[in-house]
């Protein structure tokens, strides 16, 4: 008898072990409707003509929402990208069956990105790069680094590397998954004329840091450039209408309780919203002062939170529940 129990738990791990399927991901590059190429002609969304010499950017803090809003962390995963080289990422073996969004953020999550990246083997997309994707200990990572050349006769050259841990933003792109020789692929579009929406590039334009066209670039990279393959977006957008840094939260990361501090008379009179890392609405259209400027979230998570003043204009925050 006690063989025959062996046997039929033997048979559960096995069933168990054997409902883990790999997860593939790839990046389609394009150019508006055209495929990626480096040094291939392009237009942005006010007429600069530019082209791209080195696209380089990270993706990290990613999981997978699946059957039903399920969360599976792939968090651990580090990619670097080369806009230039079509490559599919591993994300590891997971209990999914149908994909339903995608969760990731441009840039390395603040916990890692001011660490030495010597600790990682070279073979790591954090470890130190050449060109240099490594900005310094205090400032961390370039979470963007793209460099081309711009104006009619594509002679003038513009770089934007941006970077900085307040520019670290989530980005949910609801799509699904098709079957891969066995493995799910997620599949999305990135459309590079999206992250020079509304940038002059063929001024020139250099900045290094997290300021001014370089932060633009990065705004734009969570709003615009990443798309499902039926043209869905960012459900996370936090582009128009945006200001930085209104509003701070505390404690982050908290158990529970969340105290919102508003650092802008601008955002004195607002409502607040929260989504979680899937997207989904937690709170509503709520009057932040109603509520004395506080609230409880129980379930542990992700979540971003939006004030909305007066005049349209919105805030964004991550919150951490633990």
């Amino acid at each position: 008898m006690k063989k025959g129990i062996l046997l039929m738990a033997a048979g559960l791990i096995c069933g168990t072990v054997s409902a883990q399927t790999a997860v593939k991901f790839k990046l389609n590059h394009k150019l508006a409707v055209e495929d990626f190429a480096m040094n291939q002609a392009s237009e942005n969304d006010i007429g600069d003509q530019f082209n791209v010499t080195r696209l380089q950017y990270y993706i990290s803090g990613i999981s997978i929402v699946h059957d039903g809003g399920q969360i599976a962390d792939a968090s651990d995963v580090y990619i670097l990208v080369d806009a230039g080289i079509d490559d599919v990422y591993d994300l590891g073996d997971h209990d999914i069956t149908n994909v339903e969004a995608i969760n990731f953020a441009i840039g390395v999550d603040p916990d890692v990105n001011n660490q030495d990246p010597a600790q990682w083997p070279n073979d790591h997309a954090l470890a130190p790069k050449s060109p240099s994707m490594h900005w310094g200990w205090a400032a961390g990572y370039r979470f963007v680094a793209m460099e081309g050349y711009a104006g009619s006769s594509l002679s003038t050259n513009y770089q934007l590397h941006g970077l900085g841990n307040d520019h670290y933003l989530m980005i949910n792109i609801p799509t699904s998954a098709a079957d891969d020789n066995g493995a799910l692929l997620i599949e999305i579009n990135a459309n590079y004329t999206e992250a020079l929406k509304g940038i002059q590039v063929s001024t020139g334009v250099i900045v290094h840091g997290d300021y001014g066209e370089a932060a633009t670039m990065l705004k734009n990279f969570n709003s615009y450039v990443f798309t499902s393959l039926d043209g869905i977006g960012n459900t996370l957008s936090v582009n128009e209408e945006f200001e930085e840094i209104v509003f701070s939260i505390s404690p982050n990361p908290t158990s529970s309780l969340v105290n919102f501090v508003i650092d802008d008379n601008k955002f004195v009179n607002c409502t607040l919203n929260v989504t979680d890392i899937a997207g989904r609405t937690i709170v509503s259209d709520v009057d932040l002062s109603s509520i004395g400027n506080q609230m409880s979230l129980s379930s542990p998570g992700v979540y971003f939170a939006t004030l909305i003043n007066e005049d349209g204009i919105k805030s964004t925050q991550k919150i951490i529940v633990q």
